[in-house]
């Protein structure tokens, strides 16, 4: 007949991962950790920032009149008492700075012709630079209705051609005919409030003028476009 042996297992730590070792094995890792811990030397750990201090400037005192505050709160002007003992080793020592020859030829023309190449000879105007307006409003002065006229004369050669000068209103804005070159200089709302505000006579005989002929305010400059 068969009979079971009884195995003997020793105990095992269980740690993490995938890992097992022996009791015996931990305590050897444990003690060789204490004694690394045990022989690292401590180190001393200060306030005050130690700066290593250039030594071929000896001349005046790095970071001259700054005053480190890590603990404490900051003042808007650091600066070092009057009476320190580092104070006589500041910048008063350094010597007072001269240009030489400043206005030589050689400094005073300094870049000139890189000035040249990225803000011009002068030649252009920055007017004709501009290219979000058409090129006869480009440097334009005066009113609404100097501009109106200066656009009559541009837009003359197109207008007269396609015999828009006799329509009304409503027909030259229509999007059917030629609505979209009128809407893009002007809209409807605003040429129809200049015409009504628009007067080129004379306000004392207007009246009697008016009874003679029902275009008196508008006929000097009706006769002169159409």
């Amino acid at each position: 007949m068969f009979t079971p042996i009884k195995a003997s297992f020793k105990p095992v730590v269980p740690l993490y991962g995938y890992f097992r070792f022996q009791s015996s094995e931990v305590g050897n890792m444990n003690n060789f950790c204490k004694q690394i811990f045990n022989n690292i030397t401590s180190f001393n750990v200060t306030q005050v920032r130690h700066i290593r201090e250039t030594p071929w400037k000896k001349e005046y005192l790095r970071r001259y009149g700054y005053k480190e505050r890590f603990f404490e709160r900051p003042d808007t002007l650091p600066r070092i008492p009057e009476n320190h003992k580092n104070l006589k080793t500041g910048l008063d020592k350094l010597p007072e700075y001269q240009p030489y020859k400043a206005w030589s030829d050689k400094r005073k023309y300094f870049g000139q012709n890189d000035y040249i190449d990225i803000l011009g000879d002068g030649s252009i105007h920055p007017v004709k630079l501009l290219t979000n307006m058409p090129p006869w409003l480009r440097g334009f002065q005066g009113n609404e209705f100097q501009m109106l006229l200066l656009k009559q004369t541009n837009y003359q050669h197109w207008r007269a051609a396609m015999k828009y000068n006799h329509l009304a209103k409503n027909e030259l804005f229509d999007g059917t005919l030629c609505g979209k070159r009128f809407k893009a200089g002007m809209s409807e709302v605003r040429i129809q409030f200049l015409l009504n505000c628009l007067r080129f006579d004379a306000k004392d005989t207007r009246i009697e003028r008016k009874e003679k002929d029902e275009f008196a305010p508008i006929r000097k400059i009706w006769d002169d476009f159409i």
